[in-house]
């Protein structure tokens, strides 16, 4: 990644949406919004908005971008070099875990495509030719089939691929496995995103509750049941089944309230994470994460 000068336009550049990269964001919540606009109305747009070099493509700023298209506003660029879509993504999304209060679905959707997204750029998924190194030489080799199904091959893989999910979780101060399971949920909100945008958004803006679990299990769902899914949330209907994340436990005595349940939950999951965590940034993570969490519970509106 290498960053260009900023520089300042009084009309519109050509700048591309990419809707893959728009989508992977949370949108702001109207309030939030609105205040964004009235802040950029009566100071100006003071942060660069940010384009991926060569591609022309927006990869930071796009609610600042819209409001600067809806006034005729001027605004600044800078432009970022990436090699590869997914180092795009990698840094869209480590940009958005460090700026937003995001809640615990939304670190979780956001840590599983950031997983995902490195496991390809350090090869760990890949089977032709790799990136090229300075010299012209190429970091993976391109394997046969006959190769690829070899058991030393799949060790290969694997290995890489925990070596990521390590690094991804003593960033962010969580045991491998958890970023692991992170990456299985984001596989079902994407699904659900492939059947309908609108379900996807709801479910990651928090509007539909539903379970990590079922998440999990929608990812490899057929699609006939992804897409039922999809349409109950589309119709408001969704959350009167055993789909809803009513985070119940058969096993909980009957005298503790599904909240204290919840809370007790949140605090062995950061108790968890402490243990795993090895460095101060860990520590402060793990903490950051823990906060969220229990706000988001306590916040909820049928329990103000």
């Amino acid at each position: 990644m290498s960053p260009s000068a900023v520089t300042t336009h009084s009309a519109a550049p050509k700048i591309i949406i990419d809707e893959e990269f728009k989508f992977l964001l949370p949108r702001l919540d109207p309030e939030s919004h609105t205040a964004l606009e009235a802040s950029i109305l009566e100071h100006g747009i003071r942060d660069a908005i940010v384009i991926w070099k060569g591609h022309d493509i927006l990869i930071d700023g796009h609610n600042r971008y819209g409001i600067a298209q809806k006034h005729d506003l001027p605004f600044k660029t800078t432009e970022l070099e990436f090699p590869t879509r997914e180092d795009v993504i990698i840094w869209m999304i480590t940009t958005q875990i460090a700026r937003r209060n995001l809640s615990p679905l939304q670190f979780t959707y956001f840590l599983g495509l950031q997983y995902k997204a490195a496991k390809k750029v350090r090869g760990g998924l890949r089977t032709g030719a790799g990136r090229k190194k300075e010299g012209g030489e190429n970091e993976n080799t391109q394997v046969t089939g006959a190769e690829e199904s070899s058991s030393e091959n799949r060790n290969l893989i694997n290995s890489q691929q925990g070596r990521t999910a390590e690094i991804l979780g003593n960033q962010h101060g969580l045991a491998r496995s958890t970023v692991v399971a992170a990456e299985k949920v984001a596989d079902g909100i994407t699904a659900i995103g492939k059947t309908s945008k609108e379900a996807k958004r709801k479910i990651i803006d928090g509007e539909a509750r539903i379970s990590r679990k079922r998440l999990t299990q929608l990812g490899t769902a057929p699609s006939p049941e992804v897409k039922d899914v999809a349409r109950s949330i589309d119709a408001g209907t969704f959350g009167k089944s055993t789909d809803a994340d009513t985070t119940t436990n058969p096993s909980k005595p009957p005298s503790t309230t599904a909240l204290e349940h919840e809370l007790l939950t949140a605090t062995t999951d950061y108790r968890t994470r402490l243990k795993s965590s090895t460095t101060t940034q860990g520590l402060k993570a793990a903490t950051r994460i823990h906060i969220t969490h229990l706000e988001s519970l306590l916040n909820q509106p049928s329990r103000k």
